[in-house]
């Protein structure tokens, strides 16, 4: 019979697919509730696409998470709710891109923190510029997410892809991830409400103000 390749590789995962239910069969876990696409969950609810997780709920695309509550994207993260593209993280809730966070509270791109709220890479910010800046963040953060989680799940390993164009710019001080700031911090300018149809919602100038200590 005549074939195309690409004809060939679509039969040849569909036998592949066979051959793994019959190996595998079902793996979708106990006394779950209405989980879509899920492996090795048990006790979950209303969760999609996650892998080994326990006692969560509404959670998607999560891995080895116990006792999470509308997650996504993290992996081995514990008692956390609302937090996204993070691992390791635990008793946590409103994080995006965080690892190794610890009783934290909207924190965005931290990593090892215990305690703090209003954070970004590890510098405290007052709340009204925490969400000013993360509105716009977000927007960026769509388009890498994918890699960026991968480059979470690797240092989260020990393994290491580079040092980094910003390496210089933070420290490690007493186990703690600390930025270095550059002389002194200007005084965050009034901002007006962001424009949600802003592509960019930065403002020439204009750096928010950070709490010390």
């Amino acid at each position: 019979m005549a074939l195309t390749p690409d004809e060939l590789l679509s039969r040849f995962r569909g036998l592949l697919d066979a051959y793994r239910a019959t190996r595998d069969p079902l793996r979708t876990g106990e006394a779950n509730l209405r989980c879509e696409q899920c492996l090795d969950c048990n006790r979950c609810r209303f969760c999609s696409q996650c892998l080994r997780c326990d006692d969560c709920s509404n959670c998607e695309q999560c891995e080895d998470c116990v006792r999470c509550t509308r997650s996504k994207h993290s992996r081995r993260c514990t008692t956390c709710n609302f937090v996204e593209l993070s691992d390791g993280c635990e008793d946590s809730q409103y994080l995006v891109l965080c690892l190794a966070c610890t009783r934290c509270e909207q924190c965005f791109a931290c990593v090892g923190l215990q305690g703090e709220s209003y954070c970004i890479l590890n510098q405290r910010y007052s709340r009204k510029d925490y969400f000013i800046i993360v509105q716009g963040l977000k927007k960026r953060l769509e388009e890498q997410g994918a890699s960026l989680l991968g480059e979470l799940a690797a240092a989260s390993r020990g393994l290491w892809t580079g040092t980094g164009a910003a390496a210089g710019t933070f420290a490690v001080t007493g186990g703690g991830v600390r930025a270095v700031l550059d002389g002194a911090v200007p005084v965050a300018e009034e901002l007006a409400p962001a424009d949600p149809l802003d592509e960019d919602p930065w403002q020439v100038g204009v750096v928010p103000a950070r709490f010390e200590g």
